[in-house]
C-alpha cells in the first residue's frame, strides 16, 4: 500500500539503483537533499546546452553564411561569364542581399512556427526543446546536409560544370540526407528526455519545428542565387525574381519539409509507445524511408514532367494538400484518443483514492483546461503558476500511469506518480482544480471594485512626505518685518493649550 502523499514521509538521500532505474526509463533524478543550486545547476542537462549547444549552432551559422557566400559569388560570376560579361558581386551588396532574403524567409518561418505552437495543446512541450528543435534545424542539419550533398555530388560528377550531377543529388542523395539530419533531435530528445515527450504530438510538434527551421535556411540559399544573379543581369528586375521565388517556395510548398518530417515523427513516437525492442527499431527505420521517399517524389516532380512548370506545380499543390489534410483529420481524431486516454488513468488514482472523483473529467477536457487557465490568470500570478503546476502534473501522471500499463516503465514510475500526487495536493490550496460552477471573471470584479482598485493604486504610487512633516512656508514679501508669535497669556511658551 503505498504511503499516502498528505503523511510524507523524511526525505532520504537517492541510492545509485534508484538513480540509475529512473534514467533507463527516460524519468527526473530524484531530488538531493543538501545540494546546492551550483552543483543542481552541473548535474542539469539545460546548463550544459546552454554552454555547449547554442554556441555550437551560432557557429556552424556562422560557417553556413561563408559556405554560401563562396559559391553565390562564384555561381554567379560563371552564369554572367557565360551570359558575355563576367559580373561578381561584392561582399556588401551580398549581405543587403542576405538581409532581404531572410525577412521573405522569416515569414515562412514565422507562420510554420505559429501552426505548431498552436496544434501542441494536450501536453504541451516544453520551451527550451522547442529552441533545440529550431536551432537544431536551422543550423546543425543545414551544415550536415549541405557538407554530405557537397560531397557526394562530387562523387557523381563535377557539379560546377555537370548539371547532371546535381540532380541526381538533389533526386537521389538529398532526401535521404536531409530527413535523417532534420531528424536525428527527434532520437536524441527521445533518448534523454523521452519523459517529457508524453504524447505523439508532441513528437510531431519538435519534428515541425527542426524542419520549418531547416526549410528557412534553405529558401534563403535559393533566394540568394535567384536574387543575386538577377541583380547581375542587364534587363532582369531581382525583386519580381525573389517574389516569384518566394511565391513557389515560401507559399505554395512550404508544407514540403513538416510534412515528409512527420513522417519520422510518428514512426518515433509509436516506437515509444512500445515495449518490443524490434518494433522500437523498426518503426522509425520505416518512417524514415517513407519520408525520404516522399521527398524523393518531390524534388524529382520537376524531372518527371519536364519543361512543364504548371503541370509540376499542380500535381505538388494536390499532394501537399491530401497530405496536410489527412495529417489534419488524424489530429482531431489523436485528440480525442488521447483526452480518453487521460481520463481513463486518471480515473486509476481517483479509484485508489488519490485523486479526487471530478479530476478525471476536468483535465481530460481541452476547453476545461483552458477555462481554468483563464479564470486562473484574472486571479493572480500565485494562482496561475499553481494552476499551471497542477494540470502539468496531472497530464504527466497520465502519461506516467499509460507507461506502465504499456509496460515502457517499471516500478521506478511508482516513485515519481508519489512526486507528483504530492504536487498536486500542494498546489490545490492555491490553484484552480474545478471548473463547475467556476466564472472565468472574479466575482468581486464590479464596477465600483474596479475603480476603488485603480484609485489605491494611484494613491501609491503619489510621491508620500516622511510622518509629521509639514510643507514648506512661502518667503515673505521683501521688507516685511518678521516678529515671533506671542504665547497665550498666563502660559509659558512650549506649555500645552487649555481647552474648557
Amino acid at each position: 500500500m503505498p504511503t499516502s502523499p498528505s503523511t510524507p514521509k523524511a526525505v532520504a538521500s537517492p541510492t545509485a539503483l534508484e538513480r540509475r532505474e529512473r534514467r533507463l526509463v527516460g524519468l527526473p533524478a530524484p531530488a538531493v537533499p543538501g545540494r546546492g543550486w551550483f552543483s543542481s545547476a552541473l548535474h542539469r542537462p539545460t546548463t550544459w546546452l546552454l554552454v555547449v549547444f547554442f554556441p555550437l549552432c551560432v557557429f556552424l551559422l556562422w560557417r553556413i553564411y561563408l559556405m554560401f557566400r563562396v559559391q553565390t559569388i562564384t555561381s554567379v560570376a560563371q552564369a554572367t561569364e557565360k551570359a558575355g560579361q563576367r559580373m561578381e558581386p561584392t561582399v556588401g551588396q551580398f549581405n543587403e542581399a542576405v538581409v532581404k532574403c531572410a525577412q521573405l524567409a522569416a515569414i515562412s518561418l514565422a507562420i510554420g512556427l505559429f501552426l505548431y505552437f498552436l496544434i501542441d495543446r494536450i501536453h504541451r512541450t516544453g520551451f527550451l526543446l522547442k529552441v533545440i528543435c529550431v536551432f537544431w534545424g536551422g543550423a546543425v542539419a543545414v551544415y550536415f546536409a549541405v557538407f554530405v550533398n557537397s560531397w557526394v555530388a562530387a562523387l557523381l560528377g563535377d557539379s560546377a560544370n555537370d548539371e547532371s550531377a546535381s540532380t541526381k543529388a538533389a533526386i537521389y542523395v538529398a532526401p535521404f540526407v536531409e530527413e535523417f539530419a532534420k531528424a536525428t533531435v527527434l532520437i536524441l530528445l527521445a533518448i534523454l528526455v523521452r519523459r517529457r515527450l508524453v504524447s505523439a504530438i508532441q513528437v510531431v510538434t519538435l519534428a515541425g519545428l527542426s524542419a520549418m527551421s531547416f526549410a528557412a535556411t534553405e529558401n534563403i540559399t535559393y533566394y540568394l542565387k535567384t536574387y543575386v544573379s538577377a541583380a547581375m543581369v542587364y534587363g532582369q528586375d531581382p525583386t519580381s525574381a525573389l517574389r516569384a521565388m518566394f511565391l513557389q517556395r515560401g507559399l505554395l510548398t512550404w508544407w514540403g519539409h513538416p510534412l515528409f518530417t512527420t513522417c519520422t515523427a510518428i514512426g518515433v513516437a509509436f516506437a515509444m509507445r512500445n515495449r518490443s525492442k524490434w518494433v522500437r527499431v523498426v518503426a522509425p527505420l520505416a518512417g524514415y524511408l517513407c519520408a525520404a521517399t516522399l521527398h524523393m517524389l518531390f524534388n524529382g516532380s520537376s524531372l518527371f514532367f519536364g519543361d512543364d512548370a504548371g503541370a509540376a506545380m499542380t500535381f505538388l499543390l494536390i499532394f501537399g494538400a491530401s497530405g496536410v489534410i489527412g495529417l489534419l483529420i488524424r489530429y482531431f481524431i489523436h485528440l480525442r484518443s488521447e483526452g480518453r486516454l487521460v481520463g481513463q488513468r486518471l480515473a486509476d488514482f481517483v479509484r485508489e483514492g488519490w485523486l479526487d472523483p471530478r479530476d478525471p473529467h476536468v483535465f481530460s477536457g481541452f476547453f476545461r483546461r483552458v477555462k481554468l487557465l483563464l479564470a486562473a490568470l484574472l486571479r493572480g500570478p500565485r494562482t496561475l503558476i499553481a494552476t499551471v503546476r497542477i494540470q502539468r502534473a496531472m497530464i504527466e501522471l497520465a502519461y506516467l500511469r499509460a507507461s506502465v500499463t504499456w509496460g515502457t516503465v517499471d516500478e521506478a514510475g511508482q516513485l515519481r506518480s508519489r512526486e507528483l500526487l504530492a504536487i498536486i495536493r500542494d498546489a490545490r490550496g492555491t490553484g484552480l482544480s474545478e471548473t463547475d460552477g467556476l466564472h472565468i471573471k472574479p466575482t468581486n470584479w464590479t464596477l465600483r471594485n474596479i475603480r476603488a482598485a485603480l484609485g489605491r493604486l494611484i494613491a501609491r504610487l503619489r510621491p508620500r512626505r516622511s510622518p509629521g512633516s509639514t510643507p514648506p512656508l512661502a518667503p515673505p514679501p521683501t521688507g516685511t518685518p518678521v516678529m515671533p508669535p506671542s504665547p497665550q497669556a498666563g502660559q509659558p511658551v512650549g506649555a500645552g493649550r487649555r481647552w474648557g
